[in-house]
């Protein structure tokens, strides 16, 4: 799994690395990213004690990129974020529920982070090739949220 190589590679850099949030685009129907897709992870530095979901982390952030090349990680200075828990739902799962949801929808792209609103870890879907938010969904039971 992805998610784990990217989680080890990120505790090379920090042994107390906090995912931030992750990105996928375009995914296609089936769940997969295409050979010129991207699925990226961004991890932080634990900004006090607190490690948790919500925990803030410091500017300073490691991406792991995995692309049809392989995969590629970077330091960079961004905005100060918070931790979230890694997601329960997985990219094939959100992928199914959204296509439930809405069968007319093309490829998508995806955004797992914390929820400021909610208080709690989120798949945010948009459509590949704009910015409208199509569905909001819990990141642990991948049920559709309100939040829009």
């Amino acid at each position: 799994m992805l998610i784990a190589k990217a989680k080890s590679l990120a505790l090379g850099w920090h042994d107390d690395a906090l995912l931030v949030d992750i990105e996928a685009a375009p995914v296609q129907g089936d769940g997969k990213i295409d050979g010129a897709g991207t699925l990226r992870f961004r991890f932080g530095k634990p900004a006090g004690r607190s490690v948790g979901n919500g925990a803030p982390v410091l500017p300073a952030q490691f991406q792991v990129v995995f692309d049809g090349t392989g995969s590629q990680t970077s330091e960079q200075a961004l905005t100060q974020a918070r931790a979230v828990a890694e997601p329960n739902c997985l990219v094939e799962d959100v992928v199914k529920v959204v296509r439930s949801a809405s069968p007319e929808a093309g490829a998508l792209r995806l955004r797992y982070a914390l929820s400021e609103q909610l208080g709690r870890p989120v798949w945010r879907a948009y459509a590949a090739s704009g910015s409208e938010l199509l569905f909001t969904l819990d990141g642990v039971s991948c049920n559709i949220l309100a939040e829009k």
